[in-house]
């Protein structure tokens, strides 16, 4: 029984350090609110790699991250895919979704992430001739980002994506973030949002 209780105590006691590190991270005049742009380039996967050939595209997103828990985040974005075919034309993707997922700020300036995210998509083929439809699309990926100012960031990241009905495929991106300074202030610290999946 003591070493249930010890082993309980021990658990919150680390859950608490991790709490109080990650909220001392953002515990500056900067808004918990960022905007992210991150090109990318798409590798299919499985089956579709006969289809479909590597390709290219971007997403823009705003993001959340929780004052009350700094490890969480929330977000929303948009993005386009350019994906060509083996054949002789191309398709383009535009999707929108919302994502969540965990953060942890290893250095001040330096945060790793994993997030999932579930949406919807617009395919059309660049043929002039078919007609277009959608489905649902749902990801899941990790980043690595760093801050070069206390707003300014950049980030590489990977993001597993598939299409329901369609296709799925590796994305891997190198984008930017900005996080803006609440009231105007300047920034004390460096924090920073990655890019996208």
């Amino acid at each position: 029984m003591a070493k249930s209780l010890s082993a309980v105590a021990l658990l919150t006691l680390l859950c608490c350090s991790v709490w109080g590190q990650q909220k001392s991270a953002i515990a500056s005049n900067l808004s918990p609110f960022s905007l992210s742009l991150a090109p990318r380039f798409t590798i299919p996967l499985g089956r579709d790699t006969a289809v479909y050939a590597i390709g290219g595209g971007a997403d823009i997103k705003a993001e959340y991250r929780m004052p009350f828990m700094p490890i969480l985040f929330v977000g929303g974005g948009l993005g386009y895919s350019f994906v060509p075919l083996q054949a002789v034309t191309s398709i383009s993707l535009i999707d929108a979704g919302a994502t969540a997922g965990l953060r942890y700020d290893l250095l001040p300036s330096l945060s790793v992430r994993a997030f999932g995210s579930v949406g919807y998509f617009y395919a059309l083929v660049n043929d002039g001739n078919t007609q277009g439809g959608g489905n649902p699309l749902i990801s899941a990926g990790a980043d690595i980002s760093y801050a070069i100012t206390p707003s300014l960031g950049i980030g590489l990241g990977a993001t597993y994506r598939y299409y329901s009905g369609l296709y799925n495929d590796i994305a891997v991106t190198l984008g930017v973030s900005y996080r803006f300074a609440e009231g105007g202030g300047q920034t004390a610290k460096p924090a920073q949002q990655g890019p996208s999946q």
